[in-house]
């Protein structure tokens, strides 16, 4: 969530799946909100993949669907954004 389309690739890399990180490199993209309001719910949730929802500070609530990635940063990578 940020402007600056040069630290958005490294911020990406280790969490976000490469064609999730890829859409994110198009010049076109603007930033859905810039901070999260609340908590994170976490909507279910298995040993291989975990789906959240959250609110951001424009009103919009997006959830995450994350997969297990032993290799990556966190453990986990995200592999769709789903907006409601």
């Amino acid at each position: 969530m940020t402007d600056d389309q040069r630290p958005r690739r490294q911020l990406l890399t280790g969490i976000a799946a490469p064609t999730l990180a890829d859409s994110f490199d198009d010049v076109r993209f603007t930033p859905a909100a810039f901070s999260q309001h609340g908590p994170t719910h976490v909507l279910s949730a298995s040993p291989l993949q975990v789906i959240t929802r959250h609110r951001l500070d424009t009103g919009a609530v997006v959830d995450l669907t994350l997969v297990r990635n032993p290799v990556s940063r966190h453990g986990w990578i995200v592999i769709r954004v789903t907006e409601h």
